[in-house]
């Protein structure tokens, strides 16, 4: 197992092969995929394509969305990291996660999230990281605005309105 970073209650690792039942269930799930741009549950067929190309991120980035592992238990409770992005001819590093319902509530999104940041700003040596958020998405909006993201702009991805907030590292005095 790669362990990317971990926080009191989580290890991030990188997503494997196996992996895919988890996946696999929690992409099934209507409420899970309320906010992505599918739109719909995800076949197991489709989530396997959508692991192979997050795998396929680490080769060619270094960095992608990983794993999100509760550390009592050690069981797979979704994903939290960073997707690459082209928005208007700007390459971007975009900020994301996925949790099973059963995660929910329980503040392991903002403390994923919270990691994924302190990887960006003192390993991957980022300085701007961004958050696409749908305006209905209020939970999203809170996990950012906890994490200092501020809005920037109101834009369309794939159809579908979406805010974009972002997040600075903070410069060294």
């Amino acid at each position: 197992m790669t362990t990317i970073t971990e926080t009191e209650r989580l290890l991030l690792r990188q997503i494997r092969d196996d992996d895919l039942d988890v996946y696999a269930a929690m992409h099934a799930h209507p409420e899970v995929m309320r906010f992505s741009p599918e739109r719909h549950p995800l076949s197991r067929e489709e989530t396997a394509a959508l692991l192979t190309w997050i795998q396929s991120v680490y080769v060619a980035k270094g960095y992608g969305l990983w794993a999100v592992v509760e550390k009592v238990g050690q069981q797979v409770i979704g994903y939290c990291g960073f997707t690459p992005y082209v928005l208007e001819e700007q390459d971007e590093v975009e900020l994301g996660y996925r949790l099973a319902p059963l995660a929910w509530g329980q503040g392991f999104a903002t403390e994923a999230a919270k990691a994924c940041l302190h990887l960006a700003w003192h390993h991957l040596h980022l300085q701007r990281v961004i958050s696409l958020i749908e305006p209905e998405n209020t939970l999203s909006v809170r996990v950012a605005m906890k994490l200092s993201f501020r809005y920037e702009q109101s834009l369309q991805i794939y159809g579908i309105p979406v805010d974009m907030y972002a997040a600075y590292r903070k410069p060294v005095i």
